[in-house]
């Protein structure tokens, strides 16, 4: 190998390290990504279990109406969504689906081709060190860049289910308030209702009081 390609090489080898650099950084964006997914979706959870008994307190005791029938849609939506986005992150975190390994193994070099750098004599296969570093390390990269290629659609899909969780969510308090008005509008009138006839009652019991017999006679003072 002369001075020209054993120069070559090693800008391959430098450019090959810069890949490799670079799905690391993506990698760890990735990760970052995942982490928020995951904390969205514990805090929805934990707000959504917080908040569940006070509103099938109210939904349970409700008549059925439209708007009951579209919060039991949302939260169901909802509960769908958040389990689905946990189980996608999850799985993007662990990385237990797609990979059995992990990239970095690839640049894994055998021990034969160390024995070779560190031997003082002039093998001719000491000349092919260069070339398999560079092979290694390329095949490295390209692995890690398929493995973050898998998560970001993964991570994305994650993120869609969150948002659209969230969304859910949203429109299952509101329908909850909704009902819970409506349920209180509807005690209001029936208290008004029974006000009103014992109200009556009375009315017609002092009224009865208050009428004179016929045939009785009214003293004239």
């Amino acid at each position: 190998m002369d001075a020209e390609q054993e120069k070559a090489l090693q800008l391959l080898i430098a450019h090959a390290d810069r890949m490799w650099k670079a799905e690391e950084q993506n990698a760890a964006r990735l990760a970052a990504r995942t982490n928020l997914v995951l904390t969205g979706v514990t805090a929805i959870i934990g707000l959504k279990v917080f908040s569940l008994g006070k509103e099938l307190d109210v939904v349970l005791n409700a008549p059925l109406s439209v708007p009951l029938v579209f919060f039991w849609q949302c939260l169901a939506g909802s509960t769908g969504c958040l389990a689905c986005a946990l189980w996608i992150a999850l799985d993007t975190r662990l990385g237990t689906s797609h990979f059995s390994s992990s990239a970095s193994e690839d640049l894994w070099l055998d021990q034969k081709v160390v024995d070779l750098v560190l031997t003082q004599d002039d093998a001719p296969e000491r000349k092919m060190v260069p070339g398999m570093v560079f092979s290694a390390t390329q095949e490295a990269a390209l692995d890690l860049q398929d493995r973050n290629a898998r998560r970001g659609v993964a991570i994305m899909k994650a993120q869609t289910l969150f948002f659209v969780a969230v969304g859910f969510a949203i429109t299952s308090m509101i329908l909850y308030t909704w009902v819970k008005c409506e349920q209180t509008a509807q005690k209001s009138v029936e208290t008004i209702r029974v006000v009103n006839e014992r109200g009556a009652q009375y009315d017609h019991h002092d009224n009865g009081q208050d009428r004179c017999d016929p045939g009785e006679q009214v003293p004239i003072r």
